[in-house]
């Protein structure tokens, strides 16, 4: 009985043969035919109906895993979704335009070569230039307030392409001077604002850098501004240094007119020539200052700031890290040549400083022979001139002396300003 039950695996029952051959010659299978080979199937392991199956997966699935009947019913966070259907190709996308955006910067548009142009006039990296440049906006501002007939509204006007001549980014320089409110002529500003020896004389001189889109997205308008503050910052000292060069050649002169006088008695040479001497004591400081902190300025704009923004360059990767760079680098420049808030004090005595400079060549104008020194009314207010100068500094060291205790960039410019202990070594006439 055993033995008649059982089926052999794979074997075909009489019944699914007796189906085979009825659908082998097209004879319809009865009901009873059909059960009868469902059974015999089931009973040999060889086909199971659709309820049998999925209880079977999912025994066998709750045998396998206990938890996953449990996942199934849990939500899957919408930010995992997001992270792994959509932002990890999102940023993909993003580094790969970004590293083309910078490719364009670098390689067709140059912008490093822009770079290398504001360092070379707003900062004053072109020193040859920036003489030239100066002594014409210099001179053109005297003549402006002496009322030359032929003076222009504008000092550079008229100036730039011999001023640029071998640079083709020059084209992209513009200078334009701004006017006093209510004041429409450029002239008149200048006349209103200051005079030819005050320290502001060319603050009106505003120097731009004009670029088409898309660089216009890196040289933004704060960040030229920031730029052209320095720049007017540094033309204060250029202008200082144009008067420096005068007042000494006008000491050269009355100097070699004194003593080549014959008509001159002794005793008036000794008195020309003991004043003099206190003039060119004068010169001496006075350009031992001017030298001093321009020299430390333009060391800070040129090469420590450059340095840190090429650095800052070096690990950019796409136009936002760009344009991060180089607004740190406008603010850089900003506190390196002292222009934030918290140097209001500092910055106004190193203009009151360079501004009785300014005043000690005007005053020095008005010697002329056959008097020279001998005015005493004359001579009194050149040295109360130097007189000033000397608290002005002084107090400007003491300053710089206790920001130096603290550390920082300013501790440099007091060594270099008291170099071998020149402001305590005793300067009297």
């Amino acid at each position: 009985e055993a033995n008649a039950n059982s089926v052999p695996s794979g074997a075909v029952t009489p019944v699914v043969a007796e189906e085979e051959d009825a659908r082998e010659v097209g004879a319809p299978i009865s009901s009873e035919q059909e059960q009868g080979s469902s059974r015999a199937l089931v009973s040999s392991g060889m086909w199971f109906d659709d309820a049998a199956m999925a209880r079977s997966a999912a025994a066998q699935r709750a045998d396998e895993s206990p938890e996953t009947e449990e996942n199934e019913d849990e939500d899957v966070p919408l930010q995992s979704v997001v992270e792994e259907c959509l932002a990890k190709l999102v940023r993909h996308q993003y580094r790969t335009v970004s590293m083309c955006c910078r490719k364009v910067f670098q390689d067709e548009l140059r912008i490093a070569d822009h770079f290398e142009a504001i360092r070379r006039y707003f900062f004053m990296g072109a020193g040859d230039w920036a003489d030239e440049f100066a002594a014409l906006l210099f001179q053109r501002t005297e003549d402006a307030v002496a009322g030359h007939p032929h003076a222009s509204n504008n000092p550079a006007e008229g100036n730039q392409s011999q001023l640029f001549a071998n640079d083709a980014l020059a084209s992209n320089l513009a200078m334009r001077m701004t006017g006093m409110p209510g004041h429409n002529n450029g002239v008149l500003a200048m006349k209103t604002a200051a005079t030819s020896h005050s320290i502001c004389a060319l603050d009106n001189i505003v120097l731009q850098y004009k670029v088409e889109w898309p660089l216009s997205l890196v040289f933004t308008t704060s960040v030229l501004a920031q730029l052209s503050s320095v720049f007017r910052r540094l033309l204060r000292f250029r202008h200082t240094g144009m008067a420096l060069r005068l007042a000494w050649q006008k000491l050269q002169e009355i100097g070699h007119a004194v003593r080549r006088s014959s008509k001159l008695k002794a005793e008036r040479l000794g008195t020309n020539s003991t004043r003099l001497r206190r003039m060119e004591l004068f010169m001496c400081e006075a350009r031992h200052f001017h030298t001093i902190v321009s020299s430390y300025l333009s060391s800070q704009l040129l090469v420590d700031a450059w340095d840190k923004f090429q650095r800052e360059m070096d690990g950019v990767e796409d136009l936002h890290q760009l344009k991060a760079a180089h607004d740190e680098y406008g603010m850089d420049v900003t506190r390196r040549a002292l222009l934030q808030p918290d140097r209001k004090e500092l910055r106004e005595l190193i203009d009151n400083s360079l501004q009785y400079i300014l005043d000690f060549r005007a005053k020095l104008r008005l010697c002329e022979a056959p008097h020279y020194l001998q005015d005493d009314e004359l001579y009194q207010d050149l040295v109360s001139t130097h007189e000033e100068f000397r608290q002005r500094t002084n107090f400007l060291l003491r300053v710089l002396k206790a920001a130096a205790v603290r550390g920082g960039q300013l501790s440099a410019l007091f060594m270099q300003l008291n170099f071998n202990n020149y402001y305590n070594s005793g300067m009297d006439p």
